[in-house]
């Protein structure tokens, strides 16, 4: 991943405003241990803090709360969360380009500067050129929730020679599903007024 340069990471000089267990940090501030594989290898992740988040929603003149959870990573590990996560993306576009996928899925890739609006507009495009179409829509409740872990290692396992991830790709990649499923603090207004 010697073509990745980390101060294209969004945020990289800005520091997240959540309460956790450290101290925030802009990417920049932490480049230096993040890159380092060994440093990777040792770190010892916190637990990540779960809370709920609520937003206010009108649907036919009524207005609704719709909530959802959220999970946040510790200001390191989020930020080392999300180099890792922007490498796997790079491979992942990479492969999807060699195998003629790249254009069929569009959502959470970073690479290739798409919006909501130009994939639709594409897809409306597509339509008018084909004619007569069938279109199928879907939101899948607890998508992320209900993915298959095993599956999710061996896809990322897949981008590497001989199938083995690097021991820091291992390190990250094993933590990141543990926490989710087992380090998951549950966060209440108490917990708040403490952490601010």
């Amino acid at each position: 991943m010697n073509d990745f340069d980390p101060s294209r990471i969004p945020g990289y000089a800005t520091k997240k405003s959540y309460a956790h267990f450290d101290y925030r940090v802009a990417f920049k501030d932490v480049e230096a241990r993040v890159c380092d594989a060994d440093f990777i290898q040792r770190h010892a992740f916190l637990p990540l803090i779960a809370n709920k988040l609520c937003h206010v929603r009108f649907w036919d003149g009524k207005k609704t709360l719709k909530t959802r959870g959220i999970a946040y990573a510790s200001h390191l590990d989020h930020r080392i969360f999300q180099y890792y996560a922007l490498q796997w993306g790079k491979l992942y576009d990479r492969r999807a380009l060699e195998t003629g996928i790249g254009g069929v899925a569009a959502a959470y890739r970073s690479g290739f500067h798409l919006t909501n609006y130009s994939v639709a507009a594409d897809a409306i495009d597509a339509i008018r050129r084909q004619g007569d179409s069938l279109v199928i829509t879907g939101d899948f409740t607890h998508f992320f929730d209900n993915l298959d872990h095993s599956y999710i290692r061996k896809a990322v396992r897949g981008f590497f020679n001989e199938g083995m991830l690097p021991p820091d790709h291992y390190q990250v990649l094993k933590n990141s599903i543990a926490l989710l499923l087992l380090a998951c603090w549950r966060f209440g207004e108490k917990e708040r007024a403490l952490l601010d």
